[in-house]
């Protein structure tokens, strides 16, 4: 409904989109999180980036996460809050190894910032888990020769 309103309001369409994929939907979240490419600034892109990694590797198409990586520049700083997924997008690159992937001293002091600094870091260690789960994924998968 809501996106019926404003469908030029993109926290409609990724949220939808997280909701599906939650549901394991995972099809059909790719649609909304494209159109939120497409209604954001490409700073905004790096949870985008890493919804449509993940889904497409759910789905078994590796190509098409392949090239969704490319949707973004490697030197685009992003805002914050999207740092944790920015740091996914890069170890999916290939920019980051895993062992480097988790660096405290590296987060944000600014994250923490009327926040309680426990709080801010399962948050932050949440989102990159996810991403170190889906890089040794990726890298244990057989490749086709």
């Amino acid at each position: 409904m809501c996106i019926q309103l404003d469908p030029q309001n993109w926290l409609y369409h990724y949220y939808r989109a997280t909701t599906l994929r939650l549901m394991d939907k995972v099809e059909d979240c790719l649609s909304d999180f494209r159109a939120c490419l497409d209604l954001t600034a490409e700073n905004e892109h790096y949870p985008l980036i890493h919804w449509l990694y993940t889904s497409y590797c759910e789905l078994g198409r590796y190509k098409e996460a392949q090239e969704c990586l490319s949707l973004i520049k490697d030197d685009v700083v992003p805002p914050q809050m999207n740092y944790g997924y920015s740091m996914c997008v890069k170890l999916y690159k290939g920019l980051v190894k895993p062992e480097e992937f988790i660096d405290e001293e590296k987060w944000p002091r600014s994250f923490f910032q009327g926040k309680t600094e426990s709080s801010w870091k399962r948050i932050l260690c949440f989102t990159v888990s996810i991403g170190i789960g889906w890089s040794m994924a990726m890298r244990k998968r057989p490749r086709k020769p």
